[in-house]
């Protein structure tokens, strides 16, 4: 815990002739940025949430408007809360966290502005690509087809932004926290071509069932939960100004959860297979 604190108050880099206080590590506009898109897109997508259930009362009130049918609204608020409202702050975040944990700056305060501007680029082409009826037949995957190619390449620029100061921080140890955030960061990039790629490209029909499966919880397993729990291990200890009871254990739950995903994605992907297999013979 010693050199986490350490990490968190200075900048010991050969770099550096003089320390460098962790508040000078981080950018804090792009923090503010990010949590500001995030409670933007929160806003709408709650909005929207809001409005569907209108249907269940039986108080659809534009029947009318195909621009506005519930389906399509449902579609916004989902993919607004994972990918605008979520994500946003999960990035966020990292321009807070990492920088602190690894002593060293992000990659290149451009290309984080960069990254703020595609990214919500994307959640705005993505609302208007769904209320216009493009969406995928993919659950939470309905991105348009158009936004898909642009969402890897925007993990691709967080994986730089990211990775930089991971890989050149000084310290032998890293922090569990590091451990969560350099899984999910691959997770999502894997998760997010399986679920959007390989059933629109190279999957169809039946066979693609698992796929579709196994997204939809990993998203969430692979994605929010190693970010979730990335960001317990850093705020918790300094909330209640107390280490965590141990490192060691901590890196067997980050273990846990990746070996545990892995094998409920291959018990998954074989229920499924063979409700189709069965679903096709009948």
């Amino acid at each position: 815990m010693a050199n986490l604190e350490k990490m968190m108050s200075i900048d010991t880099s050969a770099e550096s002739p003089t320390p460098v206080l962790a508040t000078e590590l981080v950018n804090k506009n792009l923090v503010t940025w990010h949590l500001s898109g995030a409670f933007i897109w929160l806003t709408i997508s709650m909005f929207a949430g809001f409005f569907y259930s209108l249907q269940f009362l039986q108080a659809w009130i534009l029947p009318e408007w195909a621009i506005l049918s519930p389906g399509r609204v449902r579609l916004v608020h989902t993919n607004l809360i994972a990918f605008g409202w979520l994500t946003n702050a999960f990035i966020a975040m990292l321009y807070w966290t990492v920088p602190r944990l690894t002593g060293q700056r992000v990659a290149a305060n451009w290309l984080g502005w960069v990254i703020c501007g595609a990214w919500n680029f994307i959640i705005l082409g993505t609302w208007l690509g769904l209320h216009l009826g493009e969406a995928q037949a993919i659950e939470w995957g309905e991105t348009p087809v158009w936004i898909d190619p642009l969402v890897v390449v925007g993990a691709i620029l967080i994986w730089i932004q990211f990775y930089t100061p991971i890989l050149r921080m000084k310290e032998k140890t890293m922090y569990v926290t590091l451990w969560y955030f350099s899984a999910g960061f691959i997770w999502l990039g894997l998760t997010y071509i399986m679920g959007n790629f390989f059933p629109e490209y190279l999957v169809a029909g039946t066979a693609a069932g698992p796929l579709l499966g196994l997204y939809i919880h990993d998203l969430v397993g692979l994605w929010v939960t190693p970010m979730g729990w990335g960001m317990m291990y850093f705020f918790v200890p300094i909330i209640l100004k107390k280490p965590i009871w141990s490192h060691a254990l901590s890196l067997v739950g980050f273990w846990g959860l990746a070996f545990s995903i892995l094998c409920r994605a291959c018990i998954i992907s074989s229920v499924r297979r063979s409700r189709c297999l069965l679903s096709t013979v009948r």
